[in-house]
């Protein structure tokens, strides 16, 4: 543990964005109930297979070793920037990115020396970033569609869509092959609205990425009583566990960003013979994190940045931070070249 955090001048500000931000963007994933609905045979994927065998869990495997140095000198008592997709589709709007607006993020990030991690493995102090990067967290809410999408390609054959975040990131990847797959996928009872959900799920935890729990039918959890807060997770939990045995979800999204009367429900429980344990709970918005090192990070209520376009004019969202850490590259987290920095 780092017990001499230093905070920058920027600390009062930061708070100040984060309360404003978060008032205007909690509430804006909508609740669905659960569809099952029996998925097709197991696909791998045009740009990248699944590597068979693999043993499903919550912590993704290490990136490729490597000796590249990034730009900026190491400082492991910065911020990170966690950030929050909801759907990936044909306009620009407050919960919706385009395909081309998505690229247009990943290329920012990549150009200015982010590289992604797992949720998980960054609440658990694994930061595999080499050396002069800055670590960043992809998350995706609700299990859209446009999120992770099958298409039937020219040759009639079912392929990922393109232009879906999963087809997005396979694309990039491919093209920068030292941006590893790395991102979360807070699901509800309906994953990606769609058939063969479940080997998606199999094709996430495969390819090194994250399968994260957000309620079955994505209630308000400051709502319920105990036991029903434990039925929502749990249950999820077990859908989870039906796609891909074994994997247990460790983090969960808070359906409206709104924190839970019963966290203890969350944190442990057991549904009709499923057990779960939830390590970190993330909110709707709306600034970066203190490295999990420091004794101010909360695990429990992890803020997110939004992805919108630059045109809407929304403040404290990623155009926002970008610029910021831009602006003041010592307000970031760089990584110092080790697994827990």
């Amino acid at each position: 543990m780092y017990r001499g955090w230093l905070r920058s001048s920027s600390v009062a500000f930061l708070a100040t964005a984060f309360l404003v931000a978060f008032a205007v963007l909690a509430g804006g994933c909508a609740n669905r109930p659960l569809v099952a609905t029996p998925g097709p045979t197991a696909y791998t994927g045009p740009a990248t297979t699944s590597p068979g065998g693999s043993t499903p869990g919550s912590t993704s495997p290490a990136p490729a070793p490597t000796t590249a140095v990034g730009p900026y000198r190491p400082n492991t008592h910065g911020q990170i920037m966690v950030i929050v997709y909801h759907n990936i589709g044909p306009q620009e709007g407050r919960w919706e990115r385009t395909p081309a607006g998505f690229r247009s993020d990943l290329q920012a990030l990549y150009d200015r020396g982010y590289r992604p991690v797992n949720l998980g493995d960054l609440v658990a102090g694994r930061i595999n970033v080499p050396k002069g990067y800055s670590p960043v967290v992809i998350t995706f809410d609700d299990g859209t569609a446009g999120q992770f999408r099958y298409v039937t390609g020219p040759d009639g054959k079912t392929e990922i869509d393109p232009d879906s975040a999963m087809g997005v990131m396979l694309a990039f990847h491919r093209d920068h092959p030292d941006w590893p797959l790395r991102a979360t996928f807070f699901i509800n009872g309906d994953p990606f609205q769609q058939p063969g959900w479940q080997e998606k799920l199999k094709f996430i935890v495969e390819n090194g990425m994250e399968i994260g729990n957000h309620t079955l039918n994505h209630v308000y959890l400051n709502k319920v009583s105990a036991s029903e807060t434990v039925e929502q997770v749990g249950k999820e939990q077990a859908l989870i566990d039906t796609a891909v045995p074994g994997y247990n979800a460790t983090t969960l999204a808070l359906p409206f960003g709104a924190y839970p009367a019963y966290p203890d429900a969350v944190r442990d429980g057991t549904y009709n013979g499923v057990h779960y344990h939830i390590r970190a709970m993330v909110l709707v918005g709306a600034g970066p994190i203190p490295a999990p090192f420091s004794p101010q990070f909360d695990p429990e209520r992890i803020p997110r940045i939004q992805a919108v376009d630059a045109s809407l004019g929304i403040k404290y969202t990623l155009p926002f931070w970008l610029d910021y850490f831009d602006r003041h590259p010592e307000a970031r987290f760089v990584s110092n070249g080790t697994t827990g920095n």
